[in-house]
């Protein structure tokens, strides 16, 4: 919808959800709205499936059962290993984080949270420099098809 809107060029900000799980707006609205100078708000950074791990474990799955992910590319046990091995990311939070705010196109990554702590630990992450090249490709090569979730 976001993309379709953009068509009008009548926006100076538009909100788009964006994650490591779907990454379709990369495609779909971030280009155009940095070929057209239109801020964007990212929203659903971070979802139940980027936070908890059964959460994760049950929509990799889901995923896989739907024909949105192919099985040959990652390990459905540790879907989400590759953002942390080697010292790439902190956690899964933080790599969820930075994957967003160094993706071209992203103006502000929107956060949520009740917790002063939680805020700080939400602001580190966006402060660190972009993932490694090489756990961008993996994420890519995973996830770069999918479009038909938000990861909650």
């Amino acid at each position: 919808m976001v993309g379709l809107a953009l068509k009008d060029d009548d926006w100076d900000v538009v909100m788009t959800g964006f994650n490591l799980i779907n990454p379709s707006a990369r495609h779909s609205v971030l280009k155009q709205a940095q070929d057209q100078n239109v801020g964007t708000l990212i929203m659903l950074a971070v979802r139940r499936a980027l936070s908890n791990q059964l959460e994760g474990l049950a929509l990799v799955e889901q995923l896989v059962t739907d024909g949105a992910l192919e099985v040959s590319e990652l390990d459905v046990d540790a879907p989400f290993e590759f953002l942390t091995e080697s010292g790439a990311s902190d956690s899964l939070t933080e790599a969820a984080y930075r994957f967003c705010r160094h993706e071209p196109g992203a103006c502000v990554v929107l956060t949520g949270t009740g917790s002063i702590d939680h805020l700080a630990e939400n602001l580190r992450a966006v402060s660190k420099p972009a993932l490694p090249a090489h756990v961008l490709e993996r994420q890519e090569k995973i996830f770069g098809r999918v479009d038909c979730v938000s990861g909650n």
